[in-house]
């Protein structure tokens, strides 16, 4: 896989889970793909105009090649972001929601996790799983609250990574 091609699979995972746990279709968006680079003035409207509810906000990856070996290495560095509206005024409901957030987050996490292990075939052993396409999850990094967002939206975010055989042969064409 090439990292190309990555972003493709990157995008399609993170849609199917929002179809999954969010009922995400094209008539009505559970999914907001955003670029780290996006102003947060164009990002914060932008959100107006979609969230309804739990929205799964997946930001377009940085990617990295690791070429000190004879097979080179992809790192894919990822993140998301679900956040979902709260009561304004209502402190506890904004801690709520929060919660809430993290809690999917983790989970799907947690999945990825599993996607990625061949301890788990019930996951790990679908065509789509991160397994299957030669990819490995990690994360080490710690979860973070957003704040509020439009004065309407709270939400949780992690980053993670994913590793990832590259394809010596890429480009190759180009040469020939």
């Amino acid at each position: 896989m090439t990292s190309d091609e990555i972003i493709d699979y990157y995008i399609e995972f993170f849609t199917k889970i929002a179809e999954k746990l969010y009922g995400h279709t094209p008539a009505s968006p559970r999914i907001f793909l955003c670029s780290k680079d996006m102003l947060f003035s164009e990002f914060s409207q932008a959100l107006r105009n979609v969230v309804k509810g739990k929205h799964l906000i997946v930001f377009i990856p940085d990617d990295d090649e690791d070429f000190s070996k004879d097979n080179p290495r992809g790192t894919l560095e990822g993140s998301i972001t679900l956040v979902d509206v709260f009561q304004q005024g209502n402190p506890s409901d904004m801690i709520k929601k929060q919660k809430e957030c993290r809690q999917h987050v983790r989970a799907i996490l947690k999945y990825m996790k599993r996607s990625s292990s061949a301890l788990f075939p019930e996951e790990s052993g679908q065509t789509s799983s991160l397994l299957n396409n030669k990819i490995n999850f990690f994360s080490n990094s710690p979860g973070n609250g957003t704040p509020p967002i439009a004065n309407q939206f709270v939400g949780w975010n992690r980053d993670f990574s994913w590793s990832f055989a590259e394809n010596i042969n890429y480009g190759k064409e180009l040469f020939v």
